[in-house]
């Protein structure tokens, strides 16, 4: 199984010995980098790059403490210092710099035998083009492969079309299912969410609060209920 495919929580020490031992490079949606980001002007607008690019492109993983060869691949696990400090810094810094802000953007230390790695994880987004804000930029950045580049013209156009297009979809999908509710005699109590409407991040289904919220609920299509849950 990639590794990836799990919840940041619980990856461990040896998922990474197995990006080395296995000579995984670098791609469209994973970057390693050796080394923390600097706090300098420098540093974090590479930083903002980076993450912005992944999510501009299909989103991805960013490692920070894994050293790459030449190829790009996988080579030494160095650790960074202050793993969690650093990893609130580049969320806190994405949150400022980054407009609109990634839905979802996670970073994490996971403890290595020695020290920690950063795992951030920039999921594709749905809210895109983002922009870098910092120190008044309005650059526009995409990975392609192991690089990442300035968004060109017809880049850029081409994502706001489609989120302007996926938003269309969503308010048109979600009015078609008002209008069907406004026909049933009975009571309906509806709950939607969408990440395109959400200007504060993803709702986690797990969320106690949400099961708490929902508890005297059914969910669709039951149609034998006073209540009816969408989510």
């Amino acid at each position: 199984m990639w590794i990836f495919s799990k919840p940041l929580d619980q990856l461990a020490g040896e998922d990474f010995v197995f990006l080395i031992a296995n000579r995984v490079r670098e791609s469209a949606t994973l970057e390693f980098k050796r080394d923390v980001y600097g706090a300098n002007n420098a540093g974090i607008r590479e930083m903002a790059r980076d993450v912005s690019a992944l999510a501009n492109a299909e989103g991805g993983i960013l490692i920070i403490g894994m050293a790459e060869d030449d190829d790009g691949v996988a080579k030494e696990l160095c650790g960074v210092p202050e793993a969690e400090i650093q990893a609130n810094r580049l969320i806190a810094s994405c949150m400022a710099n980054v407009s609109e802000r990634i839905p979802g953007l996670r970073a994490l230390p996971i403890p290595l035998v020695s020290g920690h790695v950063i795992v951030a994880q920039i999921p594709r987004s749905y809210r895109r083009p983002h922009m870098i804000t910092f120190e008044g930029a309005n650059d526009f950045w995409i990975r392609h492969d192991r690089q990442k580049s300035r968004m060109s013209i017809a880049e850029v156009r081409t994502a706001v079309t489609m989120t302007e297009e996926l938003e269309r979809k969503v308010e048109r999908f979600l009015e078609d299912r008002r209008r069907g509710w406004a026909e049933e005699e009975k009571t309906i109590f509806v709950l939607s969410a969408t990440p395109l409407l959400l200007e504060e991040g993803r709702i986690a289904v797990t969320d106690v609060r949400l099961a708490r919220a929902t508890a005297n609920t059914t969910t669709w299509p039951r149609r034998d209920s006073r209540r009816r849950n969408d989510s």
